[in-house]
Parts: structure tokens; sequence; C-alpha cells
């Protein structure tokens, strides 16, 4: 529905951007990250990328500087019982970065450290996200590998996997075949798809 918001930053308050665009003020909903850097820029024009957010009785908007925030900030949301002060509270206390690391390493106490992230609430995010997760990592240097896997990847999707389905396989067939390369991969995926 909506991507992006592209404006001029009228005000900043410690959990929401006001951008104005086309005329409309839009009150964005932004992490605390964001907060910081958006602050010195009032009255510049600036670019979120946004997910809205619609309830019977809510109408609301999240902003993000990256597509990678914003994309974390989907996946999050999409775990059973999480919702967006979950998601903007992680995003608020660590990267995108950290909560894939904790994630994929399967560590809930350091999602644990961010406020209002209980025990039960951490080891919910990492059971139900672990073959969720991108490949590779948000921050990742662009290696041969990650050429390789983001191949493999998208190699997958063109024959009709979705995409959390060709990002699962190719774990998978990383961890089988870690020295091997994206031909390989797909093979391994395609022999051992349910």
């Amino acid at each position: 529905m909506y991507h992006h918001v592209r404006g001029t930053l009228v005000a900043v308050t410690p959990s929401t951007a006001v951008v104005e665009a086309g005329g409309l003020g839009f009150q964005v909903e932004i992490p605390f990250p964001v907060v910081k850097e958006l602050d010195p820029r009032i009255g510049s024009e600036v670019f979120l990328y946004v997910v809205p957010y619609f309830r019977e009785d809510t109408q609301r908007m999240f902003g993000f500087l990256s597509e990678t925030d914003r994309d974390y900030f989907e996946l999050i949301m999409s775990v059973r019982g999480l919702g967006p002060a979950h998601a903007l509270a992680l995003l608020s206390g660590l990267s995108a970065a950290e909560i894939h690391g904790a994630i994929a390493k399967e560590k809930p106490e350091i999602l644990r450290q961010v406020r209002g992230i209980g025990a039960k609430t951490a080891e919910r995010i990492v059971m139900e996200l672990r073959e969720k997760l991108p490949f590779p990592p948000p921050g990742a240097e662009e290696t041969a590998m990650g050429d390789e896997t983001e191949t493999a990847r998208l190699a997958l999707q063109g024959i009709g996997y979705s995409r959390q389905e060709s990002v699962a396989a190719v774990k998978k067939a990383l961890d089988a075949l870690p020295g091997a390369g994206a031909a390989e991969w797909i093979k391994h995926a395609l022999r051992t798809r349910p």
C-alpha cells in the first residue's frame, strides 16, 4: 500500500517524526536510532520507508531509514502475539544485524536485554523466526559466498519457491555443503524439498 514517504521534516519527538509531503503531514512512529538521526535535520527533506498499520480502532504508520530495518520490523510483527510495540522496541534497542545474530545463533538472552521483551517472548521470537531470516544477514559484506547464496536463492525463487522457502532451502544447503557453490546448493534444495 504505502512504501515510503519523502518530504520536509517538520518535527521530531522521542518517538515520532512529522513529514510534510504534498500538503499532508504524516505522523510516523520511529525507533530511537532514527530519532537521533533525524533530530538535527528538521526543515530538510527526508525519505522514510514506511509500514502502515490499520486496525479497527487505529491507524498508525511506522518509519525507517533503511529497507532492512523496515523488513525486520515486519518480520518481528509476524511472530504470534507480537505487535508494533514489540517490533519498535527491538529496533530501538538493537540493530537489525544484532537481532539477526541473536536469532541465527539462537541466543534469546540478547533479545531479553531490550525493555519489554521477556524470556518467553524472546524464546518465541527465536523459535518462530530462525527459519525465516533473510540471508545474508544485514550489514554483511558482499563476498563471493554472499553472491553465490543470493544466486541460489534467486534461482529457487525463479522455479517457484517463495522467498521464505528459498532462504530456508539455501540455509540448509549451505549447512550441508559449506564449501559448495550455487549450482550444488540448488541441486541439494531440489533433492531435499518436502
